[in-house]
């Protein structure tokens, strides 16, 4: 379950779930990058809020990485790279919940530390 999900992610490497994520989101083809940096999906957000709770995690992605998402953060009119990276969270957990063998997948590979 997500909520499981959350609890090993909490325990585990938050770096290597985001280097996952990014490479992932990297990959998709130009029509899911419209989608997932320039659709806003949140109907209830308005633009003068701040939406709701955030936490604030250090992690390490290579530099490669921190380039591509400071280019997307740049052509999204992202406030932050933070911003960026939660859209990517954001776009990808529905789809984790409402499929195990997606969030399987997806994460598979990854050794948690």
């Amino acid at each position: 379950s997500s909520y499981e999900c959350e609890e090993e992610w909490q325990a585990s490497d938050r770096s290597s779930a985001m280097k996952r994520l990014v490479e992932v989101s990297n990959r998709e083809p130009p029509a899911v990058k419209r989608q997932l940096f320039l659709v806003v999906r949140c109907g209830r957000c308005l633009q003068h809020t701040r939406g709701g709770f955030k936490n604030d995690f250090e992690i390490s992605l290579p530099k490669m990485q921190w380039q591509w998402l400071e280019a997307v953060r740049e052509r999204s009119k992202h406030a932050t790279i933070g911003k960026t990276l939660r859209i990517i969270v954001d776009f990808y957990k529905p789809m984790c919940e409402k499929d195990p063998a997606f969030e399987k997948a997806l994460f598979s590979g990854i050794s948690y530390q």
